[in-house]
C-alpha cells in the first residue's frame, strides 16, 4: 500500500499597526478584520491498484481405495470349478480377494487432472490383455486406468488408459446394482482402452466425445490399425441421463482389414426411491464367427433396478438377453438369459455388506456340472463384503 504524506501550507495576509498620540475612539469606526485566508486544497490520496484475482488452489494428491472379498457357490458344483458366463467371481466354492484396489487422484494447476487406478486380486487378472480364463494367476497387479485430463473452458483432452463408455456395469463391483457382472459386460463390450480423446460441453446438458484407440483391451496394440470411439452424453433433468457410444476398428491380432463395429445405448432414470438402468447393445465384426463361418453380429438388453429401501438397505437386480447370432463371443451360435437379485446393506460408511442369487439359462448345454457333463440352467449364491476407505 502506498502512503502520501501531504504538507498544506497556509498563507495569512495582514495589516501594519499605526500609533497614535491620543485614545482612540471607541465611537469612531474601526477598520474591518482582514479576512481569515481560505486553507489551499489537499490533495486526494492516490488510489490503489485493484488486487490480483486470487489464484485457484490446487488439488493436492488424494488416495482412496477398497478391498472387495467375495465367496460364492454354484450348485451345479461344476467339474472345471468355473460358473459358465461370468465376467469375474468366476470360481465355484471358493473365497476370492477380487480386488485390492488403490486410486490416486489430485489436480496440481487449474485445468490439469490426473487419476490412477491400481488394482490387484482376481479382478486384476480379468482385466489385463492376457486373460486367464482358468483364474490360475492370482496375484496379478493390474493398472486398471491411469490417464491426464486438461481441460479449458468447455474443451478438454484426455491421454492413456480408461475404462469403456459402453454399458451399465462398471469394473468397481460396489458401483454396480449386482455383485455379478452381466453377458453384455463380459461379452459385447471393452472394458478398457488405451488412447486419448478429445471432449466438448456443447450445452449444460450435452457433452460430446472422440477419440482413437488401440484397440479392445489391449495396452500395446495386436493389429497397426487403430480402434475409432465416440460418445455422446444427455442429462435432460436431474432425474435422467442418456449415454450413446460407439466403436469401430480392427480388433483380430495381425489384421487390418477386418473390422468390429458396436453401438451401445444406456439410460438411467430415478423414479422416487428407484433408479433404473437400461442398456441395448449391438455389434458385428468381419470374419468373426468361428470355423470359417463368415461375419458375425450379436446383440443384447438388459434393465438393472436398484431400490434404495432406506439410507442403508437397497435392493438390486438385473434382467438380460444376449444373442450370440453367429458364435463370434462365445464360441458358439448362443443365446443367454439372466435373472439376479442382490440385497445389500450398508453396515457402515465404509464397509457395504451384498449377497447375489443368480440363475442363468441357456439355450444349448453350455454349463458344467459335477459330473463333467453340462445343463442348460445354472443357480449360483454369492456373498460379498467391500470395505473402502
Amino acid at each position: 500500500m502506498l502512503k502520501w504524506m501531504m504538507s498544506v501550507v497556509l498563507s495569512s495576509a495582514g495589516f501594519g499597526g499605526v500609533a497614535f498620540a491620543q485614545a482612540p475612539n471607541p465611537a469612531a469606526p474601526q477598520p474591518a478584520a482582514p479576512p481569515s485566508p481560505a486553507p489551499a486544497p489537499v490533495a486526494a490520496p492516490a488510489a490503489e491498484p485493484p488486487p490480483p484475482p486470487p489464484t485457484p488452489p490446487s488439488k493436492p494428491l488424494s488416495i482412496s481405495g477398497f478391498v472387495d472379498v467375495t465367496y460364492n457357490y454354484n450348485f451345479n458344483r461344476p467339474a472345471t470349478g468355473i460358473n459358465g458366463g461370468f465376467s469375474y467371481d468366476a470360481r465355484h466354492n471358493n473365497f476370492s480377494l477380487n480386488a485390492a484396489h488403490l486410486a490416486f487422484t489430485g489436480e496440481p494447476e487449474p485445468g490439469l487432472s490426473y487419476t490412477i487406478d491400481i488394482d490387484a486380486g482376481t479382478d486384476a487378472v480379468l482385466n489385463t490383455s492376457n486373460f486367464d480364463a482358468m483364474r490360475t494367476d492370482t496375484y496379478k497387479l493390474d493398472v486398471q486406468e491411469a490417464y491426464g485430463v486438461y481441460k479449458h473452458d468447455k474443451f478438454g483432452v484426455r491421454i492413456g488408459k480408461f475404462a469403456t463408455f459402453n454399458g451399465i456395469e462398471v469394473i468397481e463391483s460396489g458401483s454396480n446394482p449386482t455383485v455379478s457382472r452381466g453377458y453384455l459386460y463380459g461379452l459385447a463390450e471393452p472394458v478398457t482402452n488405451t488412447g486419448a480423446e478429445v471432449f466438448y460441453q456443447a450445452t449444460e446438458t450435452v457433452d460430446l466425445h472422440v477419440g482413437v484407440v488401440n484397440g479392445w483391451d489391449v495396452m500395446v496394440d495386436n493389429n497397426r490399425a487403430k480402434t475409432l470411439l465416440a460418445k455422446i452424453g444427455v442429462v435432460p433433468n436431474a432425474d435422467s441421463l442418456v449415454t450413446i457410444s460407439a466403436y469401430a476398428g480392427p480388433e483380430q491380432a495381425g489384421n487390418d482389414d477386418n473390422w468390429r463395429e458396436t453401438l451401445d445405448v444406456t439410460a438411467l432414470v430415478k423414479v422416487a426411491k428407484l433408479d433404473l438402468n437400461l442398456q441395448g447393445n449391438i455389434g458385428r465384426e468381419d470374419a468373426a464367427a468361428p470355423n470359417g463361418g463368415g461375419d458375425a453380429t450379436w446383440f443384447g438388453f438388459g434393465v438393472q433396478p436398484l431400490y434404495h429401501a432406506s439410507d442403508a438397505f437397497t435392493i438390486g437386480g438385473r434382467l438380460e438377453y444376449f444373442d450370440d447370432n453367429n458364435g463370434a463371443r462365445t464360441g458358439a451360435k448362443l443365446q443367454l438369459f439372466n435373472v439376479t437379485a442382490t440385497p445389500g446393506y450398508l453396515v457402515s460408511p465404509h464397509l457395504l455388506l451384498r449377497a447375489d442369487a443368480r440363475f442363468d439359462y441357456a439355450d444349448s448345454e453350455v454349463f458344467s456340472k459335477h459330473d463333467g457333463g453340462t445343463t442348460k440352467t445354472q443357480f449360483v449364491l454369492l456373498g460379498e463384503a467391500i470395505a473402502s476407505f
